[in-house]
């Protein structure tokens, strides 16, 4: 077991006022990464994320021959995947985590080598939904072998590859990791029915890094939740830099959803300002934001009445089963809530503040922690065990929660 698995941090109950410095973006940054590994010519990134996800698929990138230069706050690309693979005799073995945007876009442009490598997973990553992404590939047809955590896969592929159908049903990165491997093969994407800003992202990254050779990484609205959060909940936070929201991040309709439920916000000359309000009960269909909806239903257990968010489901196949443990949280803090499976609809309403500090044992899950962060700071505070899986996408969120 990582030592760090039984780390805990200790939640206050304390008003929120702070100015942020936004993050970046892990899915803009993943994105990015790939695309510039297959561009013949040489690609700059700046100001690319941070987060545990964008370090180890930069990690394993290098290990398959890609060169990257380091000049501060730009990352330059000068070389190309698959010819920049030294051919091996033995399998290469690469660490490529728990990341979802790590693994399976790693997975499609690996296909394109004629090595064969091996992906070593963890933290559950093996169990999280990979089958229509391996389909896929195994119908180009490139060979794929899975055992408990770890995922071979050897290629090259044919030069003549015909229609692939590419089943997105359990996650839309199936459809963005075909898309940047195979821009050229007629690929067909079956179920895409959540998350599909995050393919409209992955199009829009793609042309753009094609056509510049240089992309600048957005600020994080996933990441940028939580504070947004606390802001209207326990006091005020200025958005350090951001002036305008990035429609392509599903999770920035955020500002849409509070501002429509009476929150204050306004923009100076630092940045964006939100600040406490009370807030009307809200209404969403989350097919497009599933990260969002741990936020929102924080957001709606401190609100007088009924919040409803549906199309929810896809939560369970996520770094945890997000679902589960929202419904746990929600009985550590006495939240009222209902959930219609066969609709697939939570309705949450107030219930009443708890008057003791909660212990909460995460699941290698930072979407989960960070919650569960919102909910300890609203309350009497309380103590979260393994706090560290927050690097996967805001290494720094408790010193800024915090400071």
């Amino acid at each position: 077991m990582n030592s760090l698995e039984n780390t805990s941090f200790k939640v206050s109950k304390n008003l929120f006022d702070k100015t942020i410095i936004a993050p970046t973006s892990k899915s803009y940054s993943n994105r990015a990464l790939i695309c510039a590994a297959f561009s013949q010519t040489p690609v700059k990134i700046y100001n690319l994320s941070n987060s545990s996800d964008v370090i180890t698929l930069m990690n394993c990138l290098e290990q398959v021959g890609i060169d990257f230069k380091n000049n501060g706050n730009e990352i330059v690309i000068d070389n190309s995947f698959p010819e920049c693979e030294k051919i091996s005799e033995e399998a290469i073995v690469l660490n490529s985590g728990d990341g979802g945007t790590t693994n399976r876009f790693l997975l499609a442009l690996l296909a394109l080598g004629k090595n064969k490598y091996i992906l070593k997973t963890k933290y559950g990553m093996s169990k999280r939904p990979m089958e229509g992404l391996l389909d896929a590939l195994k119908n180009i047809p490139v060979n794929i072998e899975i055992s408990d955590d770890e995922i071979s896969i050897q290629g090259p592929p044919p030069k003549k590859i015909g229609k692939v159908e590419v089943d997105c049903d359990k996650s839309s990165q199936f459809a963005s990791a075909m898309l940047m491997a195979f821009p050229t093969v007629h690929l067909i994407f079956k179920n895409l029915n959540t998350s599909k800003k995050y393919f409209e992202m992955t199009r829009i990254v793609s042309k753009e890094v094609a056509q510049k050779n240089l992309f600048q990484v957005p600020y994080d609205w996933s990441s940028l939740s939580y504070p947004i959060a606390l802001a209207v909940t326990l006091g005020s936070v200025t958005l350090k830099n951001v002036k305008l929201i990035d429609e392509l991040q599903a999770d920035s309709i955020l500002m849409q959803i509070i501002r429509s439920s009476g929150a204050k916000i306004t923009s100076t000359d630092e940045g964006l300002k939100i600040e406490q309000t009370e807030l009307k009960p809200f209404d969403v269909d989350c097919s497009d934001c599933p990260d969002l909806v741990p936020t929102l239903s924080f957001l709606a257990s401190t609100i007088d009445g009924d919040s409803v968010l549906k199309n929810i489901k896809v939560l369970k196949f996520k770094e945890s089963d997000r679902l589960e443990e929202l419904f746990k949280i929600f009985k550590l803090f006495s939240v009222k809530f209902n959930y219609n499976e066969e609709k697939d609809i939570l309705e949450i309403s107030k219930g009443e503040k708890v008057d003791k500090r909660i212990e909460y044992h995460a699941p290698a899950d930072h979407r989960m922690i960070m919650t569960a962060y919102l909910f300890m700071r609203y309350h009497q505070g309380g103590e979260i065990f393994n706090y560290q899986h927050v690097n996967k996408s805001y290494p720094h969120f408790f010193d800024e929660m915090e400071s």
